[in-house]
């Protein structure tokens, strides 16, 4: 018998017993964990990593937890300057006596992520007794950041599939999203809190939309208590994400849905217990989290305010450089399927799938311009929106549903719809490309003796991490002499008169397009050519 037929007769077996097989059994499985594993590749592929001060915390606690059982990082002194006896990237050595955080030096930042990633290290640095300056450290920082972003799009396309949405049209979203955005260049190049907030965030949405499902939200305690889960696990990889956090709440509050709601808030309080748990061990107080210490929030005037959201929020938007429409053109479209969403609610769901995440990019897109600091400092585009991607990327969704009026004839409202999806097509592959370059090229020099190389390769060994250096360069800590302090040098040129809340052509042209020369040489605070000083 040819091995073909015997193929044929085991298959026909098979069906005949009611066994499908493996592959069968679970194709759409495998297909999905194969496509979160080709973007986890896509991500790691450039071989470089963000040496920003802000991921250090995120990078070295895990270590610290495994070989020290504490979140100081006073061990590393490699990370440290003043010959390894000062502060840290990303937090400071405090001195205040009495104090529960005397002494020690910690991080500015959430550390909710850094502990659920812990167990992962006991075995390289506690079992295995690798040093902490080992090159291990940044490729599993890297590692890990990847797959949280990969993560992210996995359940943008899960919630992409609940509305409904045509398979291709989902999968072109869901890439749009992982490769035309700064999940590419920013949060999936280094461990810090973008990757993991997408992540729950994108999870959260997917829950809530089956939550939302008449056949699934009385069915099913286990969906509001995972979705809970996730929103906590948001908030605590980002406090920003509370915008979320607080519109699901009051949604739930609104109808009046308390069993729901009862198993929403049980699922976040493994997340709010841990966040009010560590401020008390470590700060002394529930309510102070390592932000309040933030030397850059505290020398900066009116760090966040109203009267900064005009030119803030012009800038997220619009900058040439860091805003998000110039270097991701298809989320142009928005205006156009909220619409859509809102006139032609999808059967069986409400308006409120459109509404809340307009509503969360929304605010958060108001709370960021407001910061003083929108542009992020040193980061690759729009930073600072990042968090927004995965609801923003959502709400396309009805694209794909969107009518034309009726006098145009069956074949020309044909057209129209391909010619919009070949919009959408040409305006990703144009963020794709910048994300491309923003991950393969891109170097960021601008920070003078601080920041050479922000956007560094991930060729290290342990041998060049002498003590007061990271990979021959000195350490990263930043000086407050405002003459020295970038964020205090961009500060100078944002100033906006007191009591002016309102815009003027005139202003919100120099606050885009200014360029101005610091200690650093020339310098534009809002538009840095791409790669330039």
């Amino acid at each position: 018998m040819h091995s073909a037929e015997r193929s044929a007769k085991l298959m026909n077996s098979m069906k005949e017993n009611g066994r499908p097989s493996f592959l069968a059994r679970h194709r759409g499985g495998l297909l999905k964990l194969l496509a979160v594993a080709a973007l986890v590749i896509v991500y790691c592929s450039n071989g470089r990593f963000i040496a920003g001060s802000d991921v250090y915390p995120a990078r070295f606690i895990p270590v610290s937890l495994v070989t020290e059982g504490d979140y100081d990082l006073n061990e590393f002194t490699f990370i440290r300057g003043a010959e390894g006896t000062g502060g840290i990237p990303g937090g400071q050595l405090f001195a205040e006596a009495g104090k529960p955080y005397d002494g020690r030096c910690l991080s500015y930042y959430p550390t909710f992520i850094p502990t659920l990633l812990a167990p992962v290290y006991f075995i390289p640095f506690r079992l295995l007794a690798l040093p902490a300056e080992h090159f291990l450290v940044f490729y599993m920082d890297k590692l890990f950041a990847s797959i949280f972003a990969s993560l992210s799009a996995f359940f943008l396309f899960g919630a992409l599939c609940v509305v409904k949405t045509p398979r291709v049209a989902a999968i072109a979203i869901s890439l749009a999203y992982a490769l035309g955005t700064s999940t590419w260049a920013i949060s999936a190049q280094s461990l810090w809190q973008h990757a993991p907030s997408q992540c729950f965030l994108a999870a959260s949405l997917w829950l809530w939309l089956h939550l939302e499902r008449p056949r699934l939200s009385q069915s099913s305690a286990s969906i509001p208590i995972l979705l809970g889960l996730a929103v906590g696990c948001a908030v605590a990889a980002r406090p920003s994400n509370v915008i979320w956090a607080s519109l699901l709440l009051g949604d739930l509050l609104l109808r009046r849905r308390w069993k729901t709601l009862a198993l929403y808030i049980l699922g976040g309080l493994p997340a709010a217990i841990f966040l009010l748990a560590y401020n008390s061990s470590v700060f002394g107080d529930p309510l102070i989290s390592g932000y309040q210490f933030n030397p850059v929030q505290r020398i900066m005037p009116d760090w966040l305010a109203w009267k900064n959201l005009p030119a803030g929020g012009l800038g997220l938007l619009f900058s040439p450089s860091l805003g998000l429409i110039p270097n991701a053109p298809f989320y142009l479209l928005l205006p156009l399927t909220v619409w859509t969403g809102l006139r032609r609610p999808l059967p069986g769901l409400s308006r409120r799938v459109v509404v809340l995440p307009a509503l969360f990019c929304i605010g958060h897109w108001t709370l960021y311009g407001c910061y003083r600091e929108w542009w992020a400092g040193w980061s690759f585009c729009y930073r600072y929106l990042t968090d927004i991607l995965p609801m923003a990327s959502f709400l396309l969704f009805n694209l794909w549903r969107v009518r034309f009026p009726s006098f145009i004839s069956a074949s020309g409202r044909c057209l129209a719809r391909r010619s919009l999806w070949g919009v959408f097509a040409i305006c990703a592959l144009w963020g794709t490309l910048v994300q491309a370059y923003g991950s393969y090229a891109w170097g960021g020099v601008w920070f003078g003796r601080y920041w050479q190389n922000i956007n560094q390769q991930l060729f290290v060994t342990s041998e060049r991490s002498a003590p007061g250096t990271i990979f021959d360069k000195e350490s990263v800590i930043w000086s407050l002499d405002p003459a020295e302090h970038l964020i205090a040098c961009e500060s100078e040129y944002f100033r906006w008169a007191p009591g002016i809340w309102f815009a003027t052509p005139r202003k919100v042209h120099h606050d885009l397009f200014v360029t101005q020369t610091i200690p650093y040489g020339p310098y534009a605070p809002i538009i840095l050519p791409m790669g330039g000083n």
